[in-house]
Protein backbone atom coordinates (compact mmCIF):
# COMPACT_ATOMS: atom_id res chain seq x y z
CA UNK A 1 0.00 0.00 0.00
CA UNK A 2 1.55 3.42 -0.28
CA UNK A 3 1.71 6.48 0.90
CA UNK A 4 -1.61 7.86 -0.65
CA UNK A 5 -3.90 4.87 -0.63
CA UNK A 6 -6.91 4.54 1.77
CA UNK A 7 -6.68 1.40 3.87
CA UNK A 8 -9.14 -1.10 3.07
CA UNK A 9 -12.48 -1.18 5.21
CA UNK A 10 -12.11 -3.65 7.45
CA UNK A 11 -15.74 -5.42 6.61
CA UNK A 12 -13.76 -5.29 2.59
CA UNK A 13 -10.68 -6.70 4.24
CA UNK A 14 -12.58 -9.71 5.43
CA UNK A 15 -13.46 -13.10 4.20
CA UNK A 16 -17.01 -14.10 3.13
CA UNK A 17 -16.34 -16.99 5.89
CA UNK A 18 -14.74 -14.04 8.66
CA UNK A 19 -18.14 -11.77 7.61
CA UNK A 20 -20.50 -14.83 8.78
CA UNK A 21 -18.36 -15.81 11.77
CA UNK A 22 -17.17 -19.43 10.24
CA UNK A 23 -13.84 -20.52 11.17
CA UNK A 24 -11.49 -23.58 10.92
CA UNK A 25 -11.24 -25.41 13.72
CA UNK A 26 -8.51 -28.24 12.89
CA UNK A 27 -9.80 -32.01 13.36
CA UNK A 28 -7.77 -33.39 16.48
CA UNK A 29 -9.13 -30.26 18.42
CA UNK A 30 -12.54 -31.08 17.17
CA UNK A 31 -12.24 -34.55 18.25
CA UNK A 32 -10.84 -33.50 21.97
CA UNK A 33 -13.64 -31.23 22.53
CA UNK A 34 -16.52 -34.05 21.79
CA UNK A 35 -15.02 -36.13 23.47
CA UNK A 36 -14.75 -34.35 27.00
CA UNK A 37 -18.24 -32.89 26.09
CA UNK A 38 -20.12 -36.02 25.59
CA UNK A 39 -17.83 -39.04 26.59
CA UNK A 40 -18.92 -39.54 29.58
CA UNK A 41 -22.34 -39.50 28.58
CA UNK A 42 -22.26 -41.68 25.89
CA UNK A 43 -19.88 -44.07 28.02
CA UNK A 44 -23.11 -44.34 30.52
CA UNK A 45 -25.45 -44.92 27.81
CA UNK A 46 -23.31 -47.55 25.83
CA UNK A 47 -23.10 -49.49 28.89
CA UNK A 48 -26.60 -49.23 29.55
CA UNK A 49 -27.44 -50.49 26.32
CA UNK A 50 -24.98 -53.49 26.16
CA UNK A 51 -26.30 -54.51 29.52
CA UNK A 52 -30.04 -54.28 28.16
CA UNK A 53 -28.63 -56.81 24.96
CA UNK A 54 -26.48 -58.89 27.66
CA UNK A 55 -30.03 -59.92 29.45
CA UNK A 56 -31.87 -60.11 26.36
CA UNK A 57 -29.43 -62.22 24.66
CA UNK A 58 -28.71 -66.18 24.36
CA UNK A 59 -26.13 -67.82 23.93
CA UNK A 60 -22.71 -66.77 21.94
CA UNK A 61 -23.74 -63.54 21.80
CA UNK A 62 -24.42 -63.13 25.72
CA UNK A 63 -20.77 -64.58 26.36
CA UNK A 64 -19.83 -61.83 23.76
CA UNK A 65 -21.58 -59.34 25.41
CA UNK A 66 -20.60 -60.28 29.07
CA UNK A 67 -16.43 -60.47 28.00
CA UNK A 68 -16.40 -58.74 24.13
CA UNK A 69 -12.80 -60.05 23.86
CA UNK A 70 -13.57 -63.51 24.35
CA UNK A 71 -14.08 -64.01 20.74
CA UNK A 72 -12.16 -63.46 18.14
CA UNK A 73 -14.60 -62.57 14.89
CA UNK A 74 -12.50 -64.30 12.40
CA UNK A 75 -11.64 -67.34 14.39
CA UNK A 76 -15.84 -67.80 14.78
CA UNK A 77 -17.58 -69.52 11.86
CA UNK A 78 -20.39 -67.87 10.07
CA UNK A 79 -23.55 -68.86 12.22
CA UNK A 80 -21.32 -67.44 15.49
CA UNK A 81 -20.57 -64.45 14.04
CA UNK A 82 -24.74 -63.99 12.93
CA UNK A 83 -25.12 -64.47 16.61
CA UNK A 84 -23.15 -62.08 18.03
CA UNK A 85 -24.46 -59.63 15.16
CA UNK A 86 -28.25 -60.21 15.96
CA UNK A 87 -27.74 -58.63 19.31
Amino acid sequence: MGSGDIPPDDDQAKTPRKQEGAFYTPAFITRYIVEQALGGVLQVRFEALRRQHEAEATGTARKALADPSAYDLTALNEPQRKALIRF
